[in-house]
Protein backbone atom coordinates (compact mmCIF):
# COMPACT_ATOMS: atom_id res chain seq x y z
CA UNK A 1 0.00 0.00 0.00
CA UNK A 2 2.65 2.39 1.18
CA UNK A 3 4.33 1.66 -2.66
CA UNK A 4 1.39 2.37 -4.43
CA UNK A 5 0.89 6.05 -2.58
CA UNK A 6 4.81 6.78 -3.13
CA UNK A 7 4.50 5.80 -6.49
CA UNK A 8 1.01 7.87 -7.17
CA UNK A 9 3.26 10.79 -5.48
CA UNK A 10 6.05 10.48 -7.52
CA UNK A 11 3.96 10.13 -10.59
CA UNK A 12 1.87 13.12 -9.66
CA UNK A 13 5.21 15.63 -9.47
CA UNK A 14 6.66 14.01 -12.44
CA UNK A 15 3.96 15.45 -14.12
CA UNK A 16 4.04 18.53 -12.44
CA UNK A 17 7.05 19.00 -13.36
CA UNK A 18 7.08 17.78 -17.27
CA UNK A 19 4.28 20.39 -17.51
CA UNK A 20 5.59 23.62 -16.01
CA UNK A 21 6.62 26.28 -18.29
CA UNK A 22 9.41 29.01 -17.39
CA UNK A 23 7.90 31.87 -16.43
CA UNK A 24 8.86 34.97 -19.77
CA UNK A 25 10.98 37.39 -16.92
CA UNK A 26 13.10 39.29 -19.44
CA UNK A 27 16.05 38.15 -21.49
CA UNK A 28 19.54 37.37 -21.26
CA UNK A 29 19.20 37.36 -17.77
CA UNK A 30 17.96 40.95 -18.00
CA UNK A 31 14.94 41.42 -16.17
CA UNK A 32 11.93 43.21 -16.58
CA UNK A 33 11.96 46.72 -15.27
CA UNK A 34 15.22 46.93 -15.07
CA UNK A 35 17.08 50.34 -15.48
CA UNK A 36 18.91 52.18 -19.11
CA UNK A 37 21.85 51.77 -16.87
CA UNK A 38 21.67 47.97 -15.52
CA UNK A 39 20.53 46.48 -19.13
CA UNK A 40 24.10 47.93 -20.53
CA UNK A 41 26.05 47.07 -17.83
CA UNK A 42 24.86 43.31 -18.89
CA UNK A 43 24.41 43.98 -22.54
CA UNK A 44 28.53 44.52 -22.07
CA UNK A 45 28.77 41.66 -19.61
CA UNK A 46 27.73 39.39 -22.64
CA UNK A 47 30.35 41.26 -24.44
CA UNK A 48 28.64 43.64 -26.69
CA UNK A 49 30.92 46.87 -26.94
CA UNK A 50 30.36 49.80 -25.46
CA UNK A 51 30.42 51.39 -28.69
CA UNK A 52 27.72 49.01 -30.33
CA UNK A 53 25.13 50.39 -27.72
CA UNK A 54 23.38 53.17 -28.93
CA UNK A 55 21.40 55.01 -26.18
CA UNK A 56 18.50 57.40 -26.58
CA UNK A 57 16.17 58.54 -23.46
CA UNK A 58 13.49 55.73 -24.19
CA UNK A 59 15.21 52.91 -26.41
CA UNK A 60 18.91 51.14 -26.70
CA UNK A 61 19.70 49.58 -29.73
CA UNK A 62 21.68 47.36 -30.97
CA UNK A 63 22.94 47.41 -34.72
CA UNK A 64 24.80 44.31 -36.57
CA UNK A 65 24.10 40.78 -36.10
CA UNK A 66 22.41 39.59 -32.84
CA UNK A 67 22.21 36.21 -31.57
CA UNK A 68 18.40 35.25 -30.15
CA UNK A 69 17.99 31.34 -29.55
CA UNK A 70 19.77 29.78 -32.55
CA UNK A 71 19.00 32.45 -34.76
CA UNK A 72 21.08 35.81 -35.72
CA UNK A 73 19.42 38.65 -36.29
CA UNK A 74 19.70 42.25 -38.16
CA UNK A 75 19.65 44.00 -34.58
CA UNK A 76 17.48 44.70 -31.86
CA UNK A 77 16.08 47.36 -29.81
CA UNK A 78 15.10 47.37 -26.18
CA UNK A 79 12.53 49.73 -24.84
CA UNK A 80 11.84 51.61 -21.63
CA UNK A 81 9.37 53.63 -20.12
CA UNK A 82 10.64 55.56 -17.17
CA UNK A 83 14.03 54.41 -16.82
CA UNK A 84 12.42 50.73 -17.04
CA UNK A 85 12.96 48.16 -19.28
CA UNK A 86 9.40 46.86 -21.02
CA UNK A 87 9.81 45.24 -24.32
CA UNK A 88 12.76 44.17 -26.92
CA UNK A 89 11.88 43.78 -30.32
CA UNK A 90 14.65 41.32 -32.73
CA UNK A 91 14.51 42.09 -36.87
CA UNK A 92 15.75 39.77 -39.18
CA UNK A 93 14.90 40.51 -43.26
CA UNK A 94 14.87 37.91 -45.45
CA UNK A 95 15.37 39.82 -49.16
CA UNK A 96 15.69 40.38 -52.72
CA UNK A 97 19.47 40.34 -52.80
CA UNK A 98 19.92 41.69 -56.49
CA UNK A 99 17.35 44.88 -56.47
CA UNK A 100 20.12 47.39 -57.51
CA UNK A 101 20.89 45.20 -60.45
CA UNK A 102 18.24 43.20 -61.54
CA UNK A 103 14.44 44.98 -61.93
CA UNK A 104 11.27 42.67 -60.46
CA UNK A 105 8.14 43.59 -61.57
CA UNK A 106 4.94 43.12 -59.71
CA UNK A 107 4.16 39.43 -60.99
CA UNK A 108 8.33 38.32 -60.46
CA UNK A 109 8.23 40.12 -56.74
CA UNK A 110 4.90 37.66 -55.70
CA UNK A 111 7.29 34.76 -57.54
CA UNK A 112 10.26 35.32 -55.76
CA UNK A 113 8.32 35.45 -51.98
CA UNK A 114 6.84 32.40 -53.47
CA UNK A 115 9.99 30.40 -54.00
CA UNK A 116 11.54 31.91 -51.14
CA UNK A 117 9.39 30.77 -48.41
CA UNK A 118 11.32 28.08 -47.23
CA UNK A 119 13.74 30.14 -45.68
CA UNK A 120 11.03 31.81 -43.57
CA UNK A 121 9.94 28.44 -42.55
CA UNK A 122 13.18 27.48 -41.55
CA UNK A 123 13.89 30.30 -39.04
CA UNK A 124 10.41 29.96 -37.51
CA UNK A 125 11.16 26.07 -36.96
CA UNK A 126 14.62 26.83 -35.28
CA UNK A 127 13.06 29.71 -33.39
CA UNK A 128 9.90 27.50 -32.58
CA UNK A 129 11.57 24.48 -31.49
CA UNK A 130 13.94 26.61 -29.14
CA UNK A 131 10.79 28.47 -27.57
CA UNK A 132 8.80 25.43 -26.87
CA UNK A 133 11.43 23.54 -25.34
CA UNK A 134 11.71 26.47 -22.78
CA UNK A 135 8.05 28.11 -23.04
CA UNK A 136 6.04 25.00 -23.79
CA UNK A 137 3.07 25.35 -26.52
CA UNK A 138 2.50 28.56 -28.16
CA UNK A 139 -1.03 30.36 -27.04
CA UNK A 140 -1.25 30.82 -30.95
CA UNK A 141 0.62 29.54 -33.44
CA UNK A 142 -0.56 30.69 -37.14
CA UNK A 143 1.52 30.49 -40.44
CA UNK A 144 2.53 34.65 -40.03
CA UNK A 145 2.36 35.04 -36.56
CA UNK A 146 3.42 32.80 -32.96
CA UNK A 147 2.42 33.95 -29.62
CA UNK A 148 3.73 32.83 -26.49
CA UNK A 149 2.37 33.91 -23.05
CA UNK A 150 3.37 33.10 -19.65
CA UNK A 151 1.59 33.04 -16.47
CA UNK A 152 2.98 36.51 -15.26
CA UNK A 153 1.08 38.45 -18.14
CA UNK A 154 4.61 38.92 -20.53
CA UNK A 155 4.68 37.78 -23.86
CA UNK A 156 6.84 36.03 -26.50
CA UNK A 157 5.27 37.02 -30.46
CA UNK A 158 6.96 35.94 -33.73
CA UNK A 159 5.63 38.00 -36.32
CA UNK A 160 5.89 37.86 -40.54
CA UNK A 161 5.20 40.04 -42.85
CA UNK A 162 6.01 40.35 -46.45
CA UNK A 163 5.96 43.13 -48.87
CA UNK A 164 6.53 43.60 -52.51
CA UNK A 165 8.81 46.75 -51.85
CA UNK A 166 10.59 47.91 -48.75
CA UNK A 167 8.61 49.94 -46.83
CA UNK A 168 5.13 48.84 -48.57
CA UNK A 169 2.97 46.07 -47.99
CA UNK A 170 2.10 43.66 -50.57
CA UNK A 171 -0.61 44.80 -53.46
CA UNK A 172 0.91 48.42 -53.55
CA UNK A 173 2.86 47.85 -56.94
CA UNK A 174 2.36 51.54 -56.81
CA UNK A 175 5.07 51.75 -54.17
CA UNK A 176 7.86 50.11 -56.17
CA UNK A 177 11.37 52.05 -55.93
CA UNK A 178 13.13 53.40 -59.30
CA UNK A 179 14.49 50.00 -59.14
CA UNK A 180 11.71 48.21 -59.22
CA UNK A 181 10.38 45.78 -56.54
CA UNK A 182 12.60 44.80 -53.95
CA UNK A 183 10.61 41.91 -52.04
CA UNK A 184 11.37 40.95 -48.70
CA UNK A 185 10.18 39.29 -45.72
CA UNK A 186 10.73 40.70 -42.45
CA UNK A 187 10.22 38.60 -38.84
CA UNK A 188 10.10 40.54 -35.75
CA UNK A 189 10.60 38.61 -32.15
CA UNK A 190 8.93 41.07 -29.43
CA UNK A 191 9.37 40.20 -25.49
CA UNK A 192 7.12 42.22 -23.87
CA UNK A 193 5.90 42.95 -20.29
CA UNK A 194 2.44 44.88 -20.77
CA UNK A 195 1.29 47.28 -19.41
CA UNK A 196 -0.96 47.21 -16.37
CA UNK A 197 -3.40 50.42 -18.26
CA UNK A 198 -3.31 47.70 -21.95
Amino acid sequence: MKFRILLAILLFSTCLTGFAQSQITGIWGIDFNSSMNTVSQKLISRGVKSSDIHKSPTNIVLEGSVRFASENFDGCCFFFDKDQFKMVVFNKAIQYEDAFTTHLTYKQAEQWLANNRYKVNQVLSSLKSDLVAKYGTPHLDREDRILWKSSNGNIIEIEIKKTLDIGSETGQPEMYSEYGAIPQFSIAVVIVQPQESL
